[in-house]
């Protein structure tokens, strides 16, 4: 793939045969890329000189359709203004015009409608303008393929939105657990959180630790209680020490009853889970069944089992680890497009933090792992900067 200058609209060619040939597909191609801004001298840097500071960073952010947004940008004034005032909703709007090419004379020429129009026709369904605020409050700490449906998912649910009018920002990486509990809107500790986190590692920890936690006790109360328990027991928790001390016992609730009888029907334990992304050793072993989770989860007595459905779905591969003379469990996140694979998860039993040795252990496997499995995915491209 190769690109035109900005200033000249960005057009695109891929090499097909024995020449370049205009295309409009969108392949993926992280041309703003935050590993950019360490080496100086770059191609990429004078290609980008034109842009201001703060919508370079505000792209940096986004790994989905991001040369899309970049073209919208290049060739449409009220897609730069709306690049300044409201930069998700332009996002969301490149998602329209890469998804329906039947419809990218109307996306175009909604452009130049105010916000609440312009989304309107993004949803094709009348709005509030509650959803459009909803827009200008995301912190895009996620920039990929999920995270830019699950925000369309959100925008469009009126009463989700509502239920974070108080808000006063929401980061992309909790849409999925919104929307799997909307009930943690008012989940005060969450809430309090969000609202004082200004640093991406307060974000981080939000979105990880926190995130998983949350989700974690909602799904295991969605199968022991299946009544709406989650919903009930939310309103009553003003801690992470109560969250924590109630997903324990309902983890050690679960491990009585057998995981087996707790999962959803149509998972069998014969089912195979995805491929791993980094190949196994006798350290670090994939998992590879659902009978093999079922059987991590009762031998280390902790609740990687509900990760099932993303196993078998490859968003997620486990392993079985015996390093540095401790037995742990390995979850790995295995991103869409571009996104890179990370380490999702570490513990030891009952979910206890593994020791320093088995942690520096399993840090260098991943590296190495992920270094061979980038080269794998990577992508060449070449970026012209001559005008044609």
């Amino acid at each position: 793939m190769r690109f035109g200058p900005i200033e000249a609209g960005m057009p695109w060619e891929r090499w097909e045969r024995d020449r370049w040939v205009p295309t409009d597909h969108d392949y993926g191609i992280l041309i703003v890329n935050p590993a950019h801004e360490t080496r100086e001298g770059l191609p990429v840097h004078r290609y980008l000189a034109g842009m201001p500071r703060e919508t370079i960073e505000a792209f940096h952010r986004v790994r989905y359709l991001q040369a899309t947004v970049l073209q919208l940008y290049a060739r449409w004034p009220a897609a730069r203004d709306l690049a300044r005032c409201n930069f998700v909703l332009l996002w969301l709007l490149a998602l329209e015009y890469h998804a329906d090419p039947d419809r990218r004379h109307k996306v175009l020429e909604a452009l130049d409608l105010p916000q609440r129009s312009l989304l309107a026709v993004i949803l094709q369904e009348r709005l509030r303008q509650a959803q459009v605020r909803l827009l200008q409050k995301v912190v895009l700490d996620s920039g990929s393929r999920a995270a830019l449906l699950n925000l369309r998912q959100l925008v469009a649910d009126e009463g989700k939105v509502m239920s974070l009018r108080h808000w006063p920002q929401v980061p992309s990486s909790l849409m999925p657990l919104l929307l799997l509990a909307p009930c943690l809107a008012t989940f005060h500790p969450l809430r309090v959180d969000v609202a004082g986190a200004s640093m991406q590692w307060q974000f981080d920890r939000i979105s990880g630790e926190r995130a998983r936690l949350l989700g974690d006790m909602i799904r295991l109360a969605g199968l022991l209680q299946p009544d709406g328990f989650a919903e009930r027991v939310i309103t009553r928790i003003r801690s992470w020490t109560r969250v924590e001390a109630l997903h324990d016992r309902m983890t050690r609730t679960a491990q009585a009853l057998g995981w087996e009888m707790l999962l959803d029907s149509e998972i069998k334990p014969e089912q195979k889970l995805g491929p791993p992304p980094i190949p196994g050793n006798q350290a670090f072993v994939p998992i590879q069944t659902v009978a093999e989770l079922i059987d991590e989860s009762a031998q280390m007595r902790h609740c990687v089992v509900i990760r099932a459905r993303d196993a078998i779905d490859g968003l997620v591969a486990i392993y079985r680890v015996n390093t540095a003379g401790q037995r742990c469990t390995l979850e790995v996140s295995i991103g869409e497009d571009m996104e890179p694979i990370a380490i999702e998860e570490f513990k030891s039993a009952c979910n206890a933090e593994p020791s320093a040795q088995a942690r520096q252990a399993a840090e260098h496997w991943f590296a190495e792992g992920r270094s061979a499995w980038a080269r794998h995915v990577s992508r060449y491209v070449k970026i012209s900067t001559k005008n044609r």
